[in-house]
């Protein structure tokens, strides 16, 4: 199943310059996380770090970043850290975004929050993290 999406992914980025690129969700048991993902969806590791509050995260080819939470961070950010959403001009779309009542992270420019409080990390169509 996994490889029809993989697949599926890789077609629809041939005709659509914006898409989301990952979804970082907050979770309590990293390794946990990590095992079900690799074992039940086929997904892999390709990525490890620690974000700015020494979190440990990880990002799997499935397009998801899982972040090792612990209860004060969890219960701030809730389950869903952020999505990021890559787009071919970075610029142009922050202009945009602009527009509305929106709000911008120490973290960067690219770095935008709803007033829903949505985070949202605007990517180049290139994915640098």
């Amino acid at each position: 199943m996994f490889q029809r999406f993989h697949d599926f992914f890789h077609i629809a980025l041939k005709y659509q310059e914006e898409l989301v690129h990952h979804c970082a969700i907050m979770v309590r048991d990293l390794e946990w996380n990590i095992d079900l993902f690799t074992t039940v969806f086929g997904m892999r590791v390709i990525q490890t770090g620690e974000n700015e509050f020494g979190c440990h995260q990880v990002w799997l080819d499935g397009g998801l970043q899982l972040i090792s939470a612990n209860e004060e961070l969890y219960s701030d950010h809730g389950l869903l850290n952020h999505i990021a959403i890559a787009v071919s001009d970075v610029s142009d779309c922050l202009e945009k975004a602009h527009r509305y009542p929106i709000t911008v992270l120490p973290k960067g420019a690219n770095w935008i929050v709803l007033p829903t409080g949505l985070c949202i990390e605007i990517l180049s169509d290139g994915g640098e993290r």
